[in-house]
Formats: C-alpha cells, sequence, structure tokens
C-alpha cells in the first residue's frame, strides 16, 4: 500500500534588506517524493556512467586551483554576477 509523504516543512525567513517585503515564505522540499526520487536517479547515473561533467567546479579550492595560473592581459574587463538564493532574493 502506499505512504502518504511527510508534510512539507514551512519557514519563513525575515528580510531586512527588502523593506517591502520583510518576510519570505520557505518550503522544504526535502522529504518530498520528488526530491528523492531525483537524489536517486542522480546518485544511479553518476555510478553507472562514465559522464564526468569537464566544466564543474565541487569546491572554492578546485576552482582556485583551476583558475590560478591564468594569465590575465591587460585593458580587459571584470564582469561578476551573483547567484540569488530563495533566502537571498
Amino acid at each position: 500500500m502506499y505512504e502518504s509523504p511527510p508534510p512539507l516543512a514551512f519557514m519563513v525567513s525575515l528580510r531586512s534588506i527588502k523593506k517591502e517585503v520583510p518576510i519570505q515564505p520557505i518550503v522544504s522540499f526535502l522529504h518530498s517524493p520528488t526530491y528523492k526520487l531525483c537524489k536517486y536517479l542522480n546518485n544511479w547515473f553518476t555510478c553507472n556512467s562514465n559522464f564526468r561533467p569537464t566544466y564543474s567546479i565541487k569546491t572554492s579550492l578546485d576552482l582556485i586551483e583551476r583558475i590560478k595560473d591564468f594569465d590575465i592581459p591587460p585593458n580587459t574587463f571584470h564582469l561578476t554576477s551573483q547567484a540569488c538564493t530563495l533566502a537571498s532574493c
């Protein structure tokens, strides 16, 4: 028989940066069947295939190791971007 999943965790994040929306609702899907299926499939494909992403970076130390020998030519522009997470947007 199918067992119903536990209720989703609902949390509230207080945001002092955005005054017009001081409270941000956050819903955790960590115990949902969809999340568990995706995690299982990701682990299964990782273990059963030879695919290794060329451009993925595991840690900040890995990033440092990859870019430490780059020569940056003069007159170049520095462009940055910021990833937005649920807790910070």
